[in-house]
């Protein structure tokens, strides 16, 4: 993989926390349709965010996503 701009990472990261900031989890395939960005992408991404404990994951064939509930380290630092 190539050099990626700063700024289109971070609208990529965005895109994606948007996408899983709703109540029910989703699959891989679902935030990638629904973010419009590739599975790869959406991989590395959730992997990042896991390793931050930002996610949380459900089952696991198909493993479904979404951000920690109310209270979490990333909610209440975008409420501040």
């Amino acid at each position: 993989m190539g050099y990626v701009e700063r700024g289109h990472l971070i609208r990529e990261l965005l895109r994606l926390l948007r996408t899983l900031d709703v109540k029910k989890a989703m699959t891989v395939k679902e935030l990638s349709d629904e973010s419009g960005m590739g599975l790869r992408q959406v991989y590395r991404w959730l992997k990042a965010l896991e390793a931050e404990k930002l996610i949380e994951r459900f089952g696991r064939f198909p493993a479904r996503y979404r951000l920690k509930p109310v209270g979490s380290k990333l909610r209440r630092t975008i409420t501040k």
